[in-house]
């Protein structure tokens, strides 16, 4: 039988990675996807030699033409079915509103938000047609208390989580789960906040175990 097949979007080597780690363990095959091939490729090798099924893709997630033909490859590589969707790209840029570059601002909303919108739809006429999959959109706590220092990524995890709210309500009775972990600390190995620890989270969120939108993680 064929593996199921996470794809990874804004695959790093942190949260991102345990999620890809664990659902590794739990019998899926792994797509990484981010637009350093160097840094993906050490994550597909470390994700091989602990016997997980790795491919990596390199791809601008603020450009939709990258993120077509990412997809196709994909899909050449894996045929067509994505049965999970892990959006985790975003940008950290420290500004406040008042210094917020407007250009800037465009590129981070199509890599924080637009970026994600479409690569759910990327996946979703083929989940609504198996009736099942995951959509699973990494949050952040600055979605409930903005700073303004980084009013950016303020408003992009605001977006996201607002995405995770508005697909749930769309795909209300498809079969397809949707979840967002937001994550309201500073991410740190041995720490609360470790990776391994958040990945258990989104986990839940697949499997149901969890069976709301979103888990603020805190």
């Amino acid at each position: 039988m064929e593996k199921p097949l996470l794809v990874v979007m804004g695959a790093g080597p942190g949260v991102s990675y345990h999620v890809a780690e664990l659902f590794g363990k739990q019998g899926f095959k792994v797509a990484l996807v981010a637009r350093n091939a160097e840094r993906l490729e050490k994550l597909s090798e470390s994700l091989t030699e602990k016997g997980i099924k790795s491919s990596f893709y390199t791809c601008d997630v603020s450009e939709k033409t990258a993120i077509d033909s990412c997809f196709e490859k994909i899909k050449q590589d894996h045929g067509p079915a994505v049965d999970a969707l892990m959006y985790n790209a975003a940008v950290m840029r420290k500004e406040t509103p008042s210094e917020q570059d407007y250009e800037s601002l465009v590129k981070d909303f199509k890599v924080d938000i637009a970026g994600a919108v479409y690569s759910c739809q990327k996946v979703l006429n083929h989940m609504k047609s198996k009736k099942q999959g995951t959509v699973l959109l990494t949050g952040g706590g600055l979605a409930l208390k903005p700073y303004y220092e980084y009013t950016s990524l303020s408003i992009g995890k605001a977006g996201i989580r607002s995405l995770a709210f508005c697909l749930a309500q769309e795909l209300k009775g498809t079969g397809i789960k949707v979840g967002t972990v937001t994550i309201a600390g500073m991410v740190k190995e041995n720490t609360h906040f470790s990776p391994d620890k958040i990945a258990q989270e989104f986990w839940k969120l697949h499997t149901g175990e969890n069976k709301g939108v979103e888990f603020i993680y805190q």
